[in-house]
């Protein structure tokens, strides 16, 4: 069944119990389906821990390894029959790949150390928007002109025009949004939809392009492991892979860019850069795979792990790379 505004929470929620519950014939109808509700209480806690990784190659040599981790926690502050106030609150990282800044984050005490994130789902459990985005604001701002002010004085004046899209970043709800977005969907992203328990759905999706511009078609897929009734939890996996014709686009577009940036001194020079260009990117080829793994808690809809993974292959004449970012959201107990 799919979402209708007009029925109420409670009947999804018996929806959910129903399936929980419900025999291995049932699983095997056809149109079985599940329904992802938020089934929280007001007062309620989860804790998490974030744990985030990145992985680069070049040419079979690794060039990158880098795992950083945090825990954090989701709070339900107000339940209502329409919506769900939550606060996510989690250790602020920004500066951790700076050791010498990391270092002043922590002298700046407590008060610094943690965002507070508050923001807004609906009675399904879909994310709707951050509610106290001018006081993070405030509190990021804060930040940034207390660790100018403990710069070096030499080093003061580039720190300063480095941190300036950074503030600029954060001086508006859809800046702390866009940084903070990507972890909420993985977390919010389910709720709200009815996915089929038996069948694997194929649709198509849309991603950023790498290089700017207009984004790419992506062919996606949705389907569910065997229901785990002895832990109490349901599995669903995500794949998602671009449009091979998409992306030859987005490559041309970043040949275009390149072209349209670079300087000649003469049109002889020009021109024999510009074939030698052509050459690369007519045999450049560029490969994006994501798998993405949602498990969540059939008693109370909280998930209990979150993966998502990307893997970037490029390859290119006399050189290959490749990038895996990967992002693990696992409940705390």
């Amino acid at each position: 069944m799919l979402y209708n505004p007009s029925y109420m929470k409670q009947f999804y929620l018996f929806l959910t119990f129903l399936l929980t519950i419900c025999t291995t014939n049932l699983l095997a109808q056809q149109d079985s389906t599940v329904s992802f509700v938020a089934y929280w209480h007001k007062g309620e806690t989860q804790k998490y821990k974030v744990i985030k990784k990145r992985l680069e190659h070049r040419n079979g040599k690794e060039t990158k390894n880098e795992t950083s981790s945090y825990l954090t926690s989701f709070t339900v502050l107000d339940s209502t029959a329409t919506s769900y106030l939550v606060e996510w609150k989690y250790e602020n990282t920004l500066f951790n790949s700076a050791p010498e800044l990391s270092a002043q984050m922590e002298s700046l005490g407590e008060k610094y150390r943690y965002l507070t994130i508050k923001y807004k789902t609906d009675e399904m459990g879909t994310y709707q928007g951050i509610e106290n985005w001018k006081e993070v604001s405030k509190m990021m701002s804060d930040v940034f002109d207390l660790v100018i002010k403990n710069t070096e004085v030499a080093k003061k004046r580039d720190f300063e025009k480095a941190m300036k899209p950074f503030k600029t970043m954060y001086s508006s709800k859809e800046g702390i949004e866009s940084l903070v977005l990507k972890e909420l969907q993985s977390f919010h992203g389910p709720y709200g939809a009815a996915f089929s328990l038996v069948d694997t759905v194929y649709y198509e999706d849309m991603l950023p392009n790498l290089f700017g511009g207009d984004p790419i078609k992506a062919n996606a897929s949705v389907y569910f492991k065997p229901i785990d009734y002895e832990n109490g939890t349901c599995t669903f996996i995500n794949e998602l892979n671009p449009d091979s014709e998409d992306t030859r686009r987005m490559i041309t577009d970043m040949f275009g860019k390149v072209i349209a940036s670079t300087s000649f001194k003469s049109a002889a020079e020009m021109e024999q850069k510009m074939e030698e260009l052509r050459k690369t990117f007519a045999e450049m080829k560029m490969e994006i795979r994501d798998y993405n793994t949602y498990t969540f808690d059939l008693e109370n809809t909280w998930p209990t792990l979150v993966t998502t993974k990307r893997t970037t292959l490029m390859e290119s004449p006399g050189d290959a790379g490749s990038r895996v970012d990967e992002v693990i959201i696992e409940r705390v107990y």
